[in-house]
């Protein structure tokens, strides 16, 4: 087994510290920057995400908690288009 080595890299990846040109933002009619309204997320029969909402506004950072099964990775993934929703 190869030896492991401990990271010693403790900046963020550049992907992570981009920061938008405020010329390039899009800003929705509430001045947000994303918005979600009764965003839902339907499996058969079972509903993953039901009825979100919420708004991020610029420069604001939005934390999503729950226990294991409760829908964070899917709405996220539903925001990201790729997973089928409405709303």
């Amino acid at each position: 087994m190869p030896a492991t080595t401990a990271k010693t890299m403790t900046t963020p990846p550049s992907s992570l510290s981009k920061v938008a040109a405020a010329s390039t933002l899009r800003l929705n009619d509430d001045g947000s920057v994303l918005r979600t309204n009764q965003l839902t997320v339907n499996f058969g029969g079972i509903a993953a995400v039901d009825c979100v909402a919420f708004h991020a506004a610029p420069n604001e950072v939005i934390g999503l908690i729950g226990t294991n099964g409760a829908g964070k990775s899917t709405l996220l993934n539903a925001i990201g288009g790729f997973v089928p929703s409405t709303g």
